[in-house]
């Protein structure tokens, strides 16, 4: 008899049912008996009866990323309890539209310069001396800069930190 995986705790799930933990507890490596709060989450989702079914008929390779996704949808749910994982899901997509909305600002600026620069009749030379001087990046007050940069004194870009 293997007794390497018994410990002196019941997981969190023979806990919540106030039963000794059997060292071949199906549950055990998923609810370790420090995470009581998402053993109950998974419990009032789907039951244990539930669970144990799913992992009767996975495959050892599939229970892991099978219970990762079960444990997120069940802490999902407790989170957003109409919506769930699709309040999240729907948050990460309008996230990012907001990315390539100002991707496609960044390219549509990035193409404004770039024919500035072709159209300037300067002498051929150092491109980033040769913007600097011409002062083709446009000043803050014509509106087309991005919230994400600001400029400096001498009409540099610069990042700004978004925190």
């Amino acid at each position: 008899m293997d007794l390497t995986n018994v410990t002196n705790q019941a997981c969190a799930a023979c806990n919540y049912g106030m039963k000794p933990c059997d060292p071949h507890c199906p549950l055990a490596p998923y609810f370790p008996a420090d995470q009581p709060k998402t053993f109950q989450n998974v419990y009032r989702l789907f039951g244990v009866s539930k669970i144990l079914q799913m992992l009767h008929q996975l495959d050892a390779t599939e229970k892991k990323p099978a219970m990762q996704s079960i444990i997120y949808e069940a802490n999902a749910r407790q989170k957003h309890p109409v919506y769930g994982c699709v309040a999240e899901i729907r948050n990460l997509y309008f996230n990012i539209r907001l990315c390539e909305q100002e991707l496609q600002k960044v390219r549509e600026q990035l193409s404004l310069y770039t024919k500035q620069l072709e159209n300037s009749s300067s002498t051929p030379g150092d491109s980033v001396s040769q913007i600097r001087s011409e002062n083709i990046i446009p000043p803050s007050t014509c509106g087309n800069t991005l919230s994400l940069f600001t400029q400096d004194t001498h009409g540099r870009l610069q990042v700004q930190n978004q925190h």
